[in-house]
Parts: structure tokens; sequence; C-alpha cells
């Protein structure tokens, strides 16, 4: 998975902030906001019900990649970030396998079995996002009611989410800065005496699940020549 870091060094109040590199896939984990396409139902007495995308219902996808194991989750999720989409099917796959470009949930072909869901999506790099397309196929429940729900030509657009750290004061051997970091992610602060360590402390943890969180930070550096911090900016799967 990758994560965000937001990186502060308390004696030269140096910041800096980027993504976590990872050679292995060309996607990042977030919330990308999904700008065209059309979902299907499919097909009941009425015929297929087609509509336009992005709606109250399906206004973001959440992908979160494990780079570690090539694996990866996706959710459609409705406007508040939180709503885990639903009709007929819950929109959260897991398990997708990631390929250098692009990822796969399901097989290739979603093969109907009887009394099992079945589906295949496929995830590829758009300038700046996704493209997402995919079908699942529910097992039949009436001659009424659809069983295969579709995506097509969906594009989804990674959000900036940005997190400010300001107002940094030093106070003898205690250091206070304040950050700021929008919803819906996990923020986890970590200390080390060494830029160059593997060996972070976490220092706290702070859960934005639907408003900023807006916390002021004290540790302190006794015997200490310098300290860095670092936050950590991930899914907080905290639907």
């Amino acid at each position: 998975m990758k994560l965000k870091l937001i990186w502060l060094a308390t004696v030269c109040a140096l910041a800096l902030s980027g993504w976590s590199a990872d050679a292995q896939t060309n996607f990042t984990s977030g919330f990308y906001r999904i700008t065209a396409g059309h979902y299907a139902e499919c097909c009941g007495i009425a015929g297929p019900f087609i509509y336009p995308l992005p709606n109250v219902d399906q206004e973001f996808v959440e992908l979160v990649v494990d780079a570690g194991r090539n694996t990866a989750q996706m959710t459609f999720l409705g406007e508040d970030m939180l709503t885990v989409f639903e009709s007929g099917f819950v929109f959260a796959l897991s398990n997708g396998i990631v390929f250098p470009d692009y990822i796969q949930f399901g097989d290739p072909v979603p093969l109907p079995q009887p009394g099992q869901t079945s589906w295949s999506y496929t995830i590829s790099n758009a300038a700046g996002g996704l493209q997402i397309k995919g079908v699942v196929l529910t097992p039949m429940v009436g001659a009424d009611l659809p069983n295969a729900f579709e995506h097509t030509n969906v594009v989804a657009m990674l959000e900036q989410t940005t997190v400010a750290i300001d107002r940094l004061e030093r106070e003898g051997d205690m250091m206070h800065f304040h950050f700021t970091g929008p919803p819906p992610y996990l923020y986890t602060v970590e200390s080390s005496d060494s830029l160059g360590t593997t060996n972070w402390v976490p220092v706290a943890s702070y859960l934005a699940k639907i408003q900023t969180v807006d916390v002021v930070v004290t540790n302190s550096f006794t015997n200490a020549n310098a300290r860095f911090f670092r936050v950590r900016q991930e899914p907080c799967n905290c639907r």
C-alpha cells in the first residue's frame, strides 16, 4: 500500500512531502472522484436501467494497493466518501491482482455458477487517474429482479489530499507543531533521532473519519541533538 508521508525536522524546521515510491506498481492508493461513466442493471421484466455517473450513490472510488503482495481492494462510495454502494451486490471488491499496467478483480470473463456470484473488473491507468470497467453476475431471484450489474467507461481522478504542517515552536526540550489533514484518513505521527533510520517510533494516531483532523503534537527531544517527525496518511477503512 502506498502511504503519504509528511516529514518535519525539529531543529532545522524542514518540511518535505511526497508519496512513498514503489517500483512494483504504477497505481496509487487513495480516493478517486468519478468524473464520467455509466452504471447499468439488467435484466428484469422492465429491461435494463442505465445511470450516468457520477451520482449521489457513486461519486468516489477507494483504491487500496498492497504493493508487497501485489493485491488490491476497490470500493465504490457515495458522496460522503463513507457509504459503500449496494444494489443487489455490495461493491467492495478485494483480492485484486496487481499487474504493471492494470489490476484484475475476479476472472477476466465472469463465469456464472449456480447459486454463486461472480465478477470481472479491470482497472487501468488514465491520465491522472483510473479507468474502470466490469460486471457482476448474481444468482437469479425471480424474473423481475436484475442479476447483472455493470460499470462501463468509468473515469475517476485522484483526489488531492494535502496535509498542512504549521506553527512549529520549541520551548526548552519540548517541541510543538500543528497539523491538519482532510478525511477520511488515519494519521500517525512518528519520530526518530536520525532521518536515515528505519526504526520510527509511534507518537500518536488521529482518525479523521468525517471531519478534518486539527491537532497540536507535543514531544520532548531531551538528550537528542535533533529529532525528526513524520506524519503518515493512510486510508482509514473506517466505514
